[in-house]
């Protein structure tokens, strides 16, 4: 079943709620790692993300300069240079993550002639993707991160 419906309510964003895509993980995954460096207020280079966090280097240079357009991190140049949130982690939901990231490529779709059945289709899979942007906006990025560390104490991991 395909979900992918316009709808005005979710900022004319359609988002298939069964997973996430790969940029959209690789993005958090990079974000989480800005977030760890966040209160000391120094940038982070690409190859020091790619060394903690396996993402190909195009694609993170990519992602990080949409990010930086859609003013959630920003970008120092020369050797001390890398990137750094914009704002506080508590103030960057999910949802404004991957809001930021699709907003380059608008989903369109062409429908048949409307029917009942499409319709009731329609209206269920409108009422789980609101319930979806819901649970992104309920999550900030400082949430992600403070789990993260929880799990890190939980399973912490030894190397010899």
């Amino acid at each position: 079943m395909n979900c992918n419906i316009s709808s005005t309510n979710l900022n004319s964003q359609n988002y298939p709620f069964h997973y996430l895509s790969p940029k959209i993980k690789y993005t958090l995954m990079a974000l989480l790692e800005l977030a760890s460096h966040y209160e000391k207020k120094v940038p982070l280079a690409v190859r020091e993300i790619i060394s903690m966090q396996p993402i190909p280097e195009r694609y993170l240079e990519h992602i990080l300069l949409t990010l930086r357009c859609g003013g959630l991190v920003y970008s120092q140049r020369g050797p001390k240079g890398g990137f750094v949130l914009a704002r506080n982690p508590e103030q960057i939901t999910v949802r404004e993550i991957i809001t930021s990231l699709e907003s380059e490529s608008q989903h369109t779709e062409i429908f048949d002639a409307p029917t009942l059945e499409r319709n009731l289709v329609y209206e269920i899979c409108e009422q789980a993707e609101a319930t979806f942007m819901q649970v992104l906006d309920s999550y900030t990025l400082q949430d992600l991160y403070q789990k993260k560390q929880a799990r890190e104490q939980q399973n912490p991991m030894y190397y010899i």
